[in-house]
Formats: C-alpha cells, sequence, structure tokens
C-alpha cells in the first residue's frame, strides 16, 4: 500500500472512531518514526489522537475511558486520548503531547483547539519533566 492509501485508511479508521464512541476528534496525528521522518521501511502507523465526549459525558458522576484502544498490528497502532487526559499531561508538562501537537505528520486537526493546547502546553512547560523525557 501507498502513503496515500494508507493515511486515507487512517482517516477513515478516525471516522468509524468517531461513530463507534460518539465521540469528536480534534486532532490525530502520526506520533513516532513516521511523523519525525526517519522511519524505517517495515515500520508501523502510530496514529495518536486526542477526543472530545459531549459535555454530559463530562458532567456525569459515573467514570468514563480515558483512552480510545483502536488498531494495533503490523501496520497501524491507533491510540487516543480523551481530552481531559490529555490536559491532566499538559499540566504535568508531558512532553510526549508537546510532540504531538507539533507532529509534522496530520489526519485531522482543529486549529482553534490545537492552538489553544500548545499555549497551555507552553505555559506548563517545565524544564524537569521534560529533560526526564
Amino acid at each position: 500500500m501507498t502513503d496515500a492509501t494508507i493515511k486515507e485508511s487512517i482517516i477513515d479508521k478516525l471516522c468509524n472512531i468517531e461513530q463507534l464512541h460518539d465521540v469528536k476528534i480534534p486532532l490525530a496525528i502520526e506520533s513516532g518514526s513516521r511523523g519525525w521522518g526517519f522511519a524505517a521501511a517495515n515500520a508501523d502507523y502510530d496514529c495518536r489522537f486526542i477526543y472530545v465526549h459531549k459535555a454530559e459525558k463530562y458532567l456525569s458522576i459515573l467514570e468514563m475511558d480515558e483512552f480510545i484502544d483502536y488498531e494495533i498490528n503490523e501496520t497501524y497502532d491507533v491510540k487516543g486520548y480523551d481530552l481531559k487526559r490529555v490536559l491532566k499531561y499538559i499540566m504535568k508538562s508531558q512532553a510526549t503531547i508537546n510532540e504531538w501537537l507539533s507532529s509534522n505528520v496530520i489526519y485531522i486537526k482543529n486549529g482553534l483547539i490545537t492552538n489553544r493546547l500548545s499555549e497551555l502546553a507552553a505555559d506548563f512547560v517545565s524544564p524537569i519533566p521534560v529533560s526526564h523525557h
């Protein structure tokens, strides 16, 4: 399969995730070696995404899933993180989120939301946790 075919397939998977889990995905990127342009020919596609539930779900007293592991095989590794979990990571200055926000390979991007997340990540960045990364 070509990169264009794989990208189409990943976008189809992301649309399926939105329907199956009743969420919206404001950001989906390629993380890992392909995202940074140094993948081996046999490297898998590490799609990471941020998803948002409907407001009622965040107001519920019931626990909700903070992760979606959609597909993991030789070709795809598709995982998502709930916005609330991402915000916790940002507050802890977790460097991986900054990497996602600056990925070179983007499948879905809502500029308004991702710009705000980037601003928050910059506000909370701390050299100690980042240096441990």
